[in-house]
């Protein structure tokens, strides 16, 4: 407290000397301390926050505090109600979850901006003006939502959708950043009530109600002696249980009676001494013993160079190339294609219940074919879209060259009408071995690299999530090592294109001049697009071209058997 006596007067100072006493007077009164020229104090008759200056001031001193103190008023009523809200122990973990993040960011955001203006070497109250209001931009909106939560009792999934509905509308990214910090960690408890109950039937983890679904077993409220153990025509659960709408959050009202439901079949089957450990077991997230053992994930991506690929070009260019695909069709395919494998020895096409669906190819003659999962909600969880999308990707590229591979090997060797001179036979064989050569740096040499590094990954997971990030970090890794991914996609399109234009010359779609005329082009792209994707394709460079790159300019057309012939630096140097 700063006593009558213990107040300076500003009698004699001039503008920048008042300036330099209350700007450092201001900071010290944001930490909660009087100061001889500047006191606060609380209002009887209003409950405001009442300031007081040294008498004897500069006029111009007064129109720039005045600008300063909204904030520092702000700053207190919020410390004020989040003390309250944060001593109120009915109010639940959600709460004071919010409580504790937005003080965490007080002090991460506004105390340090205090520091700050403490060494600033120029102490201008006009500095000390602009540093206020954008400081109150984000006490003011945090100020609000505290006395909105204490007035209007909002805890559990209502506080969550009141959160949700603020961090839409403002537009500041500080008080979003809060929010989201705020939601994060309420999200997470929120979610393990959620678990519990759809997994056990009982709400143990809900201490102060905030779940929407209640156990008034639990209420003082409520004596314990209105819920016997047992009803004989099952009505107990009605009873004990009951769903608060209004507590909901918006996310899970579609299916919050499903919700409702599934505790109370957990429920009664306790009741009915019923063994629900199989189905416990299932929703376990935690129980990875399931993804380990009992389903090959870390087998899935090494099977893309399986036999079982090659069985499905052999069985697709002999037997169904002419058929018009249906889902029996495609089933039997992917059977027979397995059939000897040892992808079908552990169950693979029946645990992870693999489709192959034809799509529109770019190539009228051509047909693309893609794997999905079925509806298999178990496995949903362990494949979500960002992993089986580069499977899919993966398979369509491995499919393309064992389809190119065998269909060359056809027409030199099974082709009895192929009759081809020697330019075009040293080009068969230079088309064969860039598509072999460039299969092996992805699907062997690559591979086997990063698999080694996902196994040793894949024994340590606890759990689904950590499953989930380890696959996701090894296909991500994958990808960038083989230029595979969305920076260099544009080289393995470049790479597709050219392929596919070989299959088409195997298939005798156009003559080996035609080729030559169509693969420059092509060639000269997939050139291009080494050069622009930096020092990442030198080794898939020296594969296929070595020093035999050359140019790729319109000017230096050449045919097809010296653009692809390649050229090993030592031989060049003898």
């Amino acid at each position: 407290m700063i006593r009558s006596f213990q107040k300076i007067s500003m009698k004699g100072m001039s503008v920048d000397q008042q300036e330099a006493i209350f700007f450092n007077d201001f900071i010290t009164l944001c930490r909660g301390h009087n100061t001889p020229s500047i006191q606060y104090e609380l209002d009887d008759d209003k409950g405001d926050l009442m300031f007081s200056m040294s008498e004897k001031r500069d006029d111009q001193i007064d129109r720039w505090m005045a600008r300063c103190f909204p904030m520092t008023k702000n700053l207190f009523a919020l410390l004020d109600c989040l003390s309250r809200l944060r001593a109120d122990k009915t109010r639940g973990p959600i709460v004071f979850t919010f409580c504790s993040v937005v003080i965490k960011d007080l002090r991460r955001i506004f105390y340090p901006a205090l520091d700050k203006l403490e060494e600033l070497a120029c102490k201008n109250l006009l500095t000390l003006q602009r540093k206020c209001e954008e400081l109150n931009s984000l006490l003011g909106p945090l100020k609000e939502m505290a006395i909105i939560i204490e007035d209007e009792d909002k805890v559990g999934g209502e506080l969550l959708n009141f959160l949700i509905s603020e961090s839409h509308l403002d537009s500041r990214f500080r008080v979003i950043n809060v929010l989201k910090d705020v939601l994060n960690f309420s999200m997470k408890r929120y979610t393990e009530v959620l678990y519990e109950w759809v997994s056990q039937g009982t709400l143990t983890l809900d201490l102060a109600h905030e779940f929407f679904i209640w156990d008034l077993s639990k209420s003082s409220a409520v004596s314990r002696s209105d819920f016997p153990n047992s009803y004989s025509d099952g009505s107990e659960f009605d009873k004990r249980f009951v769903m608060i709408p209004e507590m909901c959050p918006d996310s899970l009202k579609p299916v919050a009676s499903k919700i409702l439901d599934m505790g109370k079949f957990l429920f009664t089957m306790k009741k009915e001494h019923a063994d629900t450990r199989l189905l416990v077991s299932q929703l376990n997230l935690d129980e990875i013993r399931y993804w380990k053992l009992d389903t090959p994930i870390a087998k899935l991506l090494p099977g893309m160079n399986s036999t079982w690929i090659e069985e499905l070009v052999v069985l697709y260019e002999e037997k169904y190339s002419e058929a018009n695909f249906n889902r029996h069709i495609l089933h039997r395919l992917l059977s027979d294609a397995l059939e000897g494998d040892w992808l079908k020895e552990d169950k693979f096409n029946d645990k992870f219940a693999l489709e192959v669906i034809p799509q529109l190819a770019q190539n009228a003659n051509a047909q693309e074919f893609e794997l999905r999962l079925k509806d298999n909600p178990t496995l949903f969880l362990a494949f979500p879209e960002k992993i089986l999308e580069p499977y899919q990707r993966l398979f369509r590229l491995s499919f393309l060259l064992h389809r190119a591979r065998y269909l060359l090997h056809r027409k030199r060797f099974v082709d009895k009408d192929f009759v081809g001179h020697r330019a075009e036979l040293v080009a068969l064989f230079l088309i064969v071995r860039f598509v072999h050569v460039y299969h092996n740096h992805i699907f062997v040499s690559i591979l086997q690299e990063v698999h080694r590094k996902f196994l040793q990954r894949f024994r340590e997971v606890k759990n689904l999530d950590d499953l989930v990030e380890a696959h996701f970090e090894f296909l991500s890794n994958f990808l960038e090592r083989t230029e595979l991914g969305l920076v260099n996609s544009s080289l393995a399109d470049a790479i597709q294109k050219l392929v596919e234009c070989f299959i088409a010359y195997a298939k005798n779609e156009f003559t080996f001049e035609e080729l030559n005329e169509r693969s420059f082009q092509l060639i000269c792209n997939v050139k291009r697009q080494m050069v622009t994707s930096g020092g990442g394709c030198s080794i898939l460079k020296n594969l296929l071209f070595g020093i035999n790159f050359g140019s790729i300019g319109i000017a230096d057309k050449q045919p097809l058997w010296r653009s692809l012939r390649h050229v090993e630096p030592m031989k060049q140097q003898q």
